[in-house]
């Protein structure tokens, strides 16, 4: 199976932006208008139903008012006759008129006798069903029979619909006479017009007392009884509608408060519809302008990683121009100053035969692995899209190996400096590997001023590296330094997959060898500058104990120098 090779660098920053930029101006373009249609339904809502309260108060503090009247009347049975007679009546006509103008609304006034004969009215026209006898058994007349000692209220829907409230004159067990309060329709047309709303007041049994909105009337001229369960928006007659129900007199009556709701909901679309097109134009040109964001950002990138390319093929003229910023600048400054060592290094090899051990020593001081630096690169594409702080460590890091591997190679350095130099290649591999790789760092105090060559002990550890995780998950590196019996000692131990005995015994003997014979280049460079440098010293070098899937124990002597 083909290896998928990894996305560029370039891929990764559009995609990145890409997720963070469209995607949010998609979710907030999603949420304004989730946020938008719910407001206008809230506040649809919320008007009508505060309306429909409002109306329904109304109703009830007018019925309440003129049945308390009413009541209050009641009790006086010289209505119906006696010597203050024309007294009496002119009080109760005050009354009513006292109500009327308190209440803003005015009622018809019947004083009738215990045969329904009219005994006193306001008005001129008297309903047939008041001295009707033969409506006796119906309506209001008897509703004030059935409950003699109660209020009660009846809504008239047949032609000229009326709401009447009365109240049975009765005492000791007997029905003297009744009083009728009867409010017309326009009493109550008047009162509506002041709210925005439309509104239809029907008795308990659908049939409408009062309206101003004639759409959900059947041909009956009942409340249609579909219309009367719901509760919210519906489309009726395909018209969108917002309705609410509320009850009056505990059931009595039923307000039905309506707002016509197709016009704003045409214009919530419409706004819908212009910020989807706003949103929409922002997402393409945010769209367009990342590519060319990530096109002109990751140049500098491609330029590294093309350099380095050309290195590993044998180009060493490929020189990089960068000052888009302070870290890729470091990195390409470092990369030409290791460009021209390296290229110093090869003229002073071929110039200079004579000191072939000292041109050795300089060759393995000023070598660095342009694999190593491919690969960190690598890397820092990924770090920037999953952690930028860490990508950030890791260029800083890389910018540190950079210089210290192209300073003088032919310099000697202390252990503090060179175990500055570990740590940094230390941060590179533990964000690589995070978690599979832990270490630790034993180096006595009083060695740290000691002298040794550069770019002794970090190979060591590279080398465990390596080869540890051969067949391991995880991997524990130790490094440990001290002084013993004038000599330097460095120890590099890990538990990783450890080394075949054939393949250490080759290894063991490789190194005693002048020219490297085997592909272990490491341990055999460190322990050939070593021979170079302190041949005439005494037995210094490297020392390798291994055994296969227990780990490895690199020893590294030196002679003491402060």
């Amino acid at each position: 199976m083909r290896e998928r090779l990894p996305r560029s660098f370039k891929e990764n920053i559009r995609n990145m932006v890409t997720f963070y930029s469209i995607v949010p101006v998609i979710a907030v373009t999603c949420l304004s208008l989730l946020i938008l249609f719910g407001l206008w339904r809230y506040f649809t809502s919320y008007t009508v139903q505060k309306e429909s309260i409002a109306k329904a108060e109304t109703f009830e503090e007018l019925i309440e008012q003129y049945s308390r009247t009413l009541d209050e009347i009641s009790r006086d049975i010289g209505l119906l006759g006696g010597e203050d007679d024309a007294a009496v009546r002119a009080e109760v006509f005050d009354m009513m008129y006292q109500l009327a103008g308190k209440t803003g609304y005015r009622a018809d006034f019947y004083v009738l006798g215990a045969d329904n004969s009219l005994v006193m009215s306001s008005s001129e026209i008297i309903p047939s069903y008041l001295t009707g006898g033969e409506y006796a058994d119906w309506g209001i007349m008897h509703k004030m029979n059935d409950s003699p000692q109660e209020t009660v209220i009846h809504v008239n829907t047949v032609q000229n619909p009326t709401l009447c409230i009365g109240k049975a004159m009765y005492a000791d067990g007997e029905t003297y006479g009744y009083l009728v309060a009867i409010l017309k329709q326009d009493v109550f047309t008047r009162f509506l017009a002041n709210y925005a709303s439309q509104s239809v007041v029907t008795d308990e049994n659908g049939w409408v007392f009062l309206a101003n909105n004639y759409a959900f009337r059947d041909n009956l001229g009942r409340f249609d009884r579909e219309a009367c369960s719901d509760n919210g928006f519906l489309v009726h007659q395909d018209h969108w509608y917002y309705i609410t129900r509320t009850q009056i007199l505990g059931g009595k009556l039923f307000l039905y408060s309506i707002s016509d709701t197709q016009a704003r909901s045409y214009l919530v679309w419409v706004i819908v519809l212009m910020m989807a097109l706003v949103f929409g134009t922002i997402i393409i040109f945010t769209h367009f302008s990342i590519n060319r964001m990530a096109e002109i950002n990751t140049r500098d990138v491609e330029q590294i990683a093309t350099a380095f390319a050309k290195v590993q093929e044998g180009n060493l003229d490929n020189y990089l121009d960068i000052d888009s910023s302070i870290e890729f600048k470091t990195i390409a400054d470092s990369y030409n100053l290791m460009l021209d060592s390296l290229k110093e290094q090869i003229a002073n090899n071929k110039e200079m035969a004579e000191h072939v051990a000292f041109a050795q020593v300089k060759q393995l001081e000023s070598q660095f692995n342009p694999h190593f630096i491919f690969n960190t690169l690598d890397n820092i594409r990924f770090m920037m899209k999953l952690d930028e702080k860490s990508a950030d460590k890791m260029i800083v890091a890389l910018s540190k190996i950079l210089r210290y591997s192209i300073s003088d190679a032919g310099e000697m350095i202390t252990v503090e400096q060179d175990l500055s130099y570990m740590e940094s290649y230390l941060t590179i591999v533990k964000i690589r590997f995070n978690r599979r790789l832990t270490y630790n760092i034993e180096i006595e105090d009083r060695i740290m001023n000691c002298f040794i060559p550069k770019l002794l002990v970090q190979p060591l550890v590279e080398n465990a590296i390596k080869y540890g995780f051969t067949d391991k998950d995880e991997l524990h590196v130790s490094i440990r330094g001290y002084e013993k019996q004038d000599k330097l000692i460095f120890v590099c131990e890990d538990n990783g997959s450890g080394i075949e005995k054939e393949l250490l015994e080759e290894i063991r003997e490789n190194l005693t060898k002048e020219k490297n014979e085997s592909s272990h280049l490491g341990l055999y460079n460190i322990h050939r500058r070593i021979h170079l440098l302190y041949k005439d010293k005494g037995d210094f070098g490297v020392r390798i104990n291994s055994k296969k899937g227990e780990g490895a124990i690199v020893t590294l002597v030196l002679p003491v120098e402060r």
